[in-house]
């Protein structure tokens, strides 16, 4: 959690008068991954069981329509081995910390810029033909347009679009990923299911990777 210390130390340079939020978040995902062998071109998939993931969220609003932002969640990916597929780890637990800013560009319209410091994974082929499941710290840039389409008293809706770039780290290179998905969010509570697709290599295989989750967000005000 070292990222949450250099944003207190920021905190106090800024008006106290500003609003604090702090909040946890569950989220149910499902994650299919696909590698296809740069050389012959065949391919091997792997589909992880339903699995429940957790965060903790803060955002300190540093002015009108200015947020920072500070994300940490823990991923528990566990894959469908009922065919033997697998050789060694078949179940990982991750996790992703996220720092960034947030812009309310329009009363209607929401800019976020995130520097994210993630774990992945790949997986590569032995000679029995079974899959070696890498997990591996990477680091990369994402940046999402927020678009409110309906606005009640309590109440509001719309979608999210989101792109990661830049992604790699020693086995894992070119990653890049697109998100979209809807939301709706009625006073402190936030429902939204985002779809992310990936696209990745290692040395030997090309990967795209399709991830689903139904999210639920809590924040408290200060």
């Amino acid at each position: 959690m070292k990222y949450f210390l250099i944003l207190v130390l920021l905190i106090p340079s800024i008006s106290l008068a500003q609003q604090f939020r702090f909040g946890f978040s569950g989220s149910i995902l499902s994650d299919k991954i696909t590698g296809v062998d740069m050389d012959t071109g065949e391919e091997g998939k792997l589909v992880s069981n339903t699995n429940f993931h957790y965060g903790v969220h803060f955002a300190y609003l540093a002015g009108k329509g200015f947020q920072f932002l500070l994300d940490y969640s823990n991923k528990s990916y566990s894959f469908d081995n009922t065919q033997e597929i697998i050789t060694g780890e078949e179940s990982f637990s991750l996790t992703k910390t996220s720092i960034g800013m947030r812009w309310i560009a329009h009363p209607r319209v929401a800019l976020r810029l995130h520097l994210n410091f993630d774990e992945d994974i790949v997986f590569t082929v032995d000679e029995n033909n079974q899959a070696l499941i890498e997990p591996e710290k990477i680091m990369y840039p994402s940046i999402f347009y927020d678009q409110i389409l309906f606005l009640g008293g309590t109440m509001y809706s719309g979608f999210k679009l989101g792109y990661e770039l830049g992604g790699a780290g020693e086995t894992i290179k070119n990653r890049t990923a697109l998100q979209y998905g809807v939301f709706a969010v009625l006073n402190a509570f936030e429902i939204n299911y985002m779809v992310k697709n990936i696209t990745k290599e290692n040395d030997t295989l090309e990967f795209t990777e399709t991830e689903s989750a139904l999210n639920f967000i809590y924040l408290f005000r200060f």
